[in-house]
């Protein structure tokens, strides 16, 4: 007999993935993590995430619910499109071609194809791009952020001739897999070529572990951090502000990060983009983590690399002087 994902109910599903994966996956916590309530203002996390009769449930002094449930009103979703979610994100784990098969336990959905690169030295004329938001050669080429330039790449063994501006975010080995993401950012049909996760945080090598710092922006990509820390000083100090991104806007930090985040910065803000998708992963890292979300005003640009090419340096330092301050 054939078994497919349709044929699956809740309880079969939870035979062969955990809930805390499942809250891992979705809401970036587990039950051993600290959170902020998804339905009352606080200022201090806690843990709400528990077990009652084997089963994960979620209680903040309001109403408990079960994980199920907290994920469908944290999504705005249906049971239906809850299932459908579930099913499709966890379907490697759920299914082989002739029957469901029990897989290992795995932290996440990775992607195991192989890409390899041909790297090629920074040129004058890459600023064509970057230089658009501000960023600079110099900050391009620091190590830590681990962007490189191409003149070629292979994914599945198939040999690509690289665009003229095509560059390699440099992630980590992962099951025996090197992780990294191939950027053309002028391409009509190939612009994206990955094989990441959603633990992926940009540019976080760079950030200052000291205590106490004064700011950071979590921003919605890698170039939108680079107009942030090319552009952006410290009131009163030469001192760049700090940013790093998420894999993507729909991922979540890891869960260390928040509380090691909250040691080191006094203030740390969100800047995604200004549309349907950045508003909702704002309200997210909102509920989650307590950050306070900004936004380029309506009918502006959509984020701060456009924004920056759009209007200049000088414009870009009085909107953000505006969203973070409350002056320009």
């Amino acid at each position: 007999m054939k078994f497919t994902t349709k044929q699956l109910s809740y309880e079969d599903i939870l035979q062969y993935v955990s809930e805390e994966d499942i809250a891992l996956y979705y809401l970036g916590v587990t039950s051993q993590s600290k959170m902020f309530s998804f339905y009352r203002e606080e200022t201090n996390p806690g843990y709400y995430l528990y077990y009652k009769n084997g089963r994960m449930m979620y209680y903040d002094c309001i109403e408990s619910r079960t994980l199920s449930r907290l994920i469908m009103e944290v999504n705005g979703w249906s049971f239906k499109d809850f299932m459908g979610n579930l099913k499709q994100d966890f379907s490697t784990r759920l299914i082989t071609p002739s029957k469901i098969k029990k897989l290992p336990k795995i932290e996440s959905k990775p992607k195991n194809t192989e890409i390899k690169i041909k790297a090629r030295n920074w040129e004058d004329w890459d600023l064509e791009f970057w230089g658009k938001g501000g960023i600079t050669l110099d900050w391009l080429k620091d190590p830590r952020r681990n962007i490189k330039p191409l003149s070629y790449f292979w994914a599945k063994d198939y040999l690509n001739v690289a665009e003229k501006h095509c560059y390699s975010y440099e992630y980590y080995w992962h099951n025996n897999v090197f992780r990294r993401k191939i950027y053309q950012p002028y391409s009509t049909d190939r612009k994206w070529i990955s094989n990441v996760d959603t633990t992926v945080i940009q540019n976080i090598n760079t950030l200052p572990k000291s205590p106490d710092n004064e700011l950071l922006i979590i921003s919605s990509s890698y170039k939108d951090t680079g107009v942030i820390e090319c552009n952006l000083t410290l009131p009163d100090s030469r001192l760049y502000i700090p940013s790093c991104a998420p894999n993507n806007e729909g991922a979540f930090l890891p869960p260390q990060l928040p509380y090691k985040f909250s040691q080191r910065f006094k203030r740390i803000v969100t800047w995604f983009d200004n549309d349907y998708a950045g508003h909702k992963a704002a309200k997210k890292y909102q509920q989650l983590y307590g950050y306070e979300p900004i936004f380029i005003p309506e009918g502006w640009a959509k984020d701060p690399f456009e924004f920056r090419d759009k209007y200049g340096k000088r414009e870009f330092v009085n909107l953000s002087n505006y969203l973070l301050y409350g002056n320009s």
